[in-house]
């Protein structure tokens, strides 16, 4: 599980829920998740975002980072369907081989995105 805050002096930052405790660029650990994916070819990733400040601006800056880390989307699994896949079917395709979801609270309620 990933945490997402908003330290001061900081965009949108990866941490343990409390900035001081040490926070991390998210660009930066998408790039070394991509690289490690490329790397290690039947390797599988599975991120799950917990996002404490839930709001749509903070989901659109995660979203942009995302998209801005290049080849992490390339690598992404995008739910579409009824039926989920077999994990051995993703990696054989060589196309995902990251799996992502988001968790908010808000209110003290979790909600899934």
């Amino acid at each position: 599980m990933l945490d997402t805050c908003e330290c001061e002096g900081y965009a949108l930052v990866l941490c343990h829920s409390i900035c001081q405790l040490g926070h991390r660029n998210p660009e930066e650990v998408f790039r070394n998740i991509v690289n490690f994916l490329e790397r290690e070819t039947t390797e599988v990733v599975i991120l799950e975002f917990q996002l404490h400040n839930a709001n749509v601006a903070t989901l659109s800056k995660l979203h942009e980072i995302i998209s801005i880390t290049h080849g992490f989307t390339d690598l992404m699994y995008i739910h579409q369907s009824e039926k989920w896949p077999q994990l051995g079917d993703l990696v054989r395709s060589n196309k995902v081989r990251a799996l992502v979801a988001c968790r908010a609270n808000t209110h003290n309620k979790p909600y899934n995105f």
